[in-house]
């Protein structure tokens, strides 16, 4: 079976063979994931297409967020997470400590300083100085959320009502 796309998948087509190829080589179901590409506004001095990617597992209920295009390879990215995710185990102490962020469970392997999982902070960390500014990041994270579930709905849109 294979995964089901929404959103601008066209910007990925040449991808998705090989999402679905290295999900498979995890042993996992390609048919359990929705993926959904929400092109990124074109950048000043920026030639390449950016674009974020939504990837959920239905079954489990996980997802991961990762951005692709201008030169990114998020298929390398989203396998290299679930290997991490897989390798780590469960939570070692037991606590329910959850991402700061997007609130997902963090494990101890690949917790960073900030309280925020991996994928929080590739996407928000300000490396100069290694930190977050939690209620901006948790303010975009929900609006990149929202925007993709808007346009995942035929007829959706990202853009407000107004």
């Amino acid at each position: 079976m294979r995964a089901t796309w929404f959103g601008d998948h066209r910007l990925v087509s040449h991808l998705k063979q090989q999402f679905e190829s290295e999900v498979a080589k995890l042993g996992l179901e390609p048919g359990n994931f929705v993926v959904t590409i929400s092109r990124l506004p074109d950048a000043a001095g920026l030639d390449a297409v950016r674009y974020m990617v939504n990837v959920e597992n239905v079954v489990t209920r996980t997802r991961a967020t990762i951005q692709g295009g201008g030169g990114r390879d998020w298929i390398a990215d989203f396998i290299s997470r679930c290997t991490r995710a897989r390798n780590a185990g469960p939570l070692t102490d037991g606590s329910a400590a959850r991402c700061k962020v997007c609130g997902v469970p963090l494990r101890s392997e690949g917790r960073c300083d900030n309280g925020v999982c991996l994928a929080c902070h590739a996407d928000y960390c300000d490396m100069r100085e290694h930190t977050i500014d939690v209620d901006g990041a948790r303010t975009l994270h929900v609006a990149r959320t929202l925007a993709m579930f808007r346009e995942s709905i035929p007829g959706g849109s990202s853009k407000p009502p107004s």
